[in-house]
């Protein structure tokens, strides 16, 4: 059993923990990246639709949610979208501008991870696949400045490492076969860090049974924010294209990819262009306060996220209702 020693040991080889080891070796660290998966940044390869969205011109602290709103505040000041943009030019890697100032490579996401394993090759960085971790502990009395003891296990061998510091970079537990997992949050339930309420974020609606059939009857566009209903209005361009067809349902989101255009302006529009439709307006940051203004505005009901799918079938059915109801009325 083999027994090593770094400065620093990093688990998770995703982006998170390429930047992490590049940062940290930068400073004449020792370092090290387990990474559990056989190879290392498969969520970078994915993203972007294969071509990496890898930062944005503008990056301000109070597009970023936290319940502590100066959290991100330094770290955007000491580490700025353009440092990013400086590595992938100095790297030669061909990008381009997409909306809402997106940067994406022209080819592919390999070339953003290649650039990171370079940076970590080039400073002697030391990253290792299919490890598995059994254990991680503290050190009480610290053996020359070492602090934490990892125990791993590869198709070869078991090895003990010791690090001084640790890092905690393997991710979240969406999307399990590209690494993700609930791997970091056991490990702050054992040194008792505290944990906030977890929930879904940006995921994919997977609609089965009998909520397949409702939503196959509302299919239609689809939205900048990849939601498919009868119709979602995300921007203006969305509201123009209500405008040009009929339609008996409308799911809002309170919060809109446009700074310029809110989900309470939208469903004004709306309501403007067809007062009869039914709104069901939904957010992730629901109160009494944003409920009953969706009502006052014209919304037909209100959904917080996350929700069930029987919350949803629910709400859906009372609008539809509702709408056929209407219908059958004014004619």
């Amino acid at each position: 059993m083999s027994n090593k020693q770094y400065d620093v040991v990093v688990l998770g080889a995703g982006a998170a923990g390429l930047m992490c080891a590049i940062t940290a070796a930068q400073r004449s660290k020792s370092v090290l990246v387990l990474e559990k998966s056989n190879k290392v940044g498969k969520k970078i390869l994915m993203s972007g639709g294969g071509r990496c969205n890898f930062t944005n011109l503008f990056v301000e602290a109070e597009h970023f949610i936290s319940k502590n709103p100066h959290f991100c505040k330094s770290a955007l000041k000491r580490f700025t979208p353009q440092d990013f943009i400086s590595m992938v030019e100095k790297h030669k890697i061909a990008y381009e501008e997409k909306k809402h100032s997106q940067l994406f490579c022209i080819n592919s996401s390999k070339d953003i991870l290649n650039m990171l394993l370079a940076e970590c090759n080039d400073l002697g960085v030391q990253i290792l696949t299919d490890i598995d971790v059994e254990s991680v502990k503290k050190l009480e009395a610290a053996d020359q400045g070492m602090r934490y003891q990892i125990v791993t296990q590869s198709k070869l061998n078991q090895s003990i490492i010791s690090c001084i510091s640790l890092v905690v970079a393997t991710g979240a537990l969406s999307i399990p076969t590209l690494g993700g997992s609930g791997f970091g949050y056991e490990l702050a339930k054992q040194f008792k860090l505290p944990l906030v309420p977890r929930h879904a974020s940006l995921v994919p609606f997977m609609f089965t049974e009998s909520i397949k059939n409702i939503c196959e009857q509302l299919s239609g566009l689809l939205n900048d924010r990849g939601f498919t209903c009868n119709h979602c209005i995300s921007s203006e361009e969305g509201i123009k294209e209500f405008n040009k067809n009929s339609y008996s349902l409308v799911i809002l989101d309170i919060w809109l990819n446009n700074s310029k255009f809110d989900g309470f302006q939208a469903l004004e529009k709306i309501k403007e262009l067809n007062e009869n439709v039914p709104v069901l307006m939904i957010s992730g940051h629901g109160n009494i306060e944003t409920a009953v203004n969706s009502i006052k505005k014209g919304a037909y009901d209100f959904i917080e996220k996350p929700f069930d799918s029987d919350l949803l079938i629910f709400k859906i059915k009372k609008a539809l209702e509702n709408f056929v109801l209407k219908k059958k009325i004014n004619d």
